[in-house]
């Protein structure tokens, strides 16, 4: 039997920031989506003129891909990141996230594909090329049938986002992130009002008032001051 291959060494290097860590995730969910782009448009070529605006996403992707065929690309990609992962730290973002709700890997790729638009509006031109006109979030139809390799079923997979409060619907038959979370994701400062509509929500350091302006019984301030603790060593959850 023949060893397992190692990892390609693609990101060794790289700096383990949640910007990082985020880019390489999107760029998966990306390669995701090459193989029946590819198909929806003929070749490679005809892709790139029907949407100059994906060239520079694919030149970084071939960059870093060194010319393996695009057909092999997610697997060695996964592979890449998972060992990029395994060095980095368990503060980042994303691999909060994903640590706080069971997430894999490959559900956090279905969920960074609902937002794709929230991180360029053009990609949105790429599930009209695969769904049709005027349909511009992902559906559970063609989610099921990308190479996504979801521990449960796509459809199902959408419902528990949803239940998370990570996705909504969008439109009639789509999903797209909650344009509220994508700059945690990704590792900025929100700058928007939370919205109190979402099961979840994030406040600002700097609007938290501090433990000694609050009134508080002796029991619940001490468990305040030991969260906050908490947070200043790992991160909010």
């Amino acid at each position: 039997m023949n060893a397992a291959l190692p990892p390609p060494a693609w990101f060794q290097g790289l700096p383990a920031t949640a910007p990082q860590h985020f880019a390489l995730h999107f760029f998966a969910a990306l390669l995701v989506l090459l193989q029946p782009l590819l198909a929806a448009a003929g070749s490679a070529a005809a892709l790139r003129e029907r949407l100059p605006f994906l060239g520079g996403y694919l030149d970084e992707l071939e960059a870093t891909l060194q010319g393996l065929p695009a057909a092999e690309a997610l697997p060695a990609w996964r592979a890449a990141l998972g060992a990029w992962e395994a060095t980095a730290p368990a503060g980042l973002p994303l691999r909060r996230l994903m640590a706080r709700h069971g997430l894999a890997s490959s559900e956090l790729t279905l969920l960074l594909l609902c937002g794709l638009v929230e991180e360029d509006p053009r990609l949105g031109a790429l599930w009209a090329l695969l769904q049709g006109e005027g349909r511009e979030a992902l559906e559970p139809a063609l989610a099921s049938s990308l190479d996504l390799d979801t521990p449960a079923p796509p459809r199902a997979t959408l419902a528990r986002l949803q239940a998370l409060g990570l996705v909504q619907p969008a439109g009639a038959r789509g999903w797209q992130a909650w344009p509220a979370l994508w700059p945690l994701l990704r590792g900025d400062e929100p700058a928007a009002v939370p919205d109190p509509s979402l099961p979840w929500c994030w406040h600002p350091a700097a609007t938290v008032p501090g433990l000694d302006e609050l009134e508080l019984p002796d029991g619940v301030h001490a468990a305040a001051a030991a969260l906050a603790r908490a947070w200043q060593a790992a991160g909010p959850r």
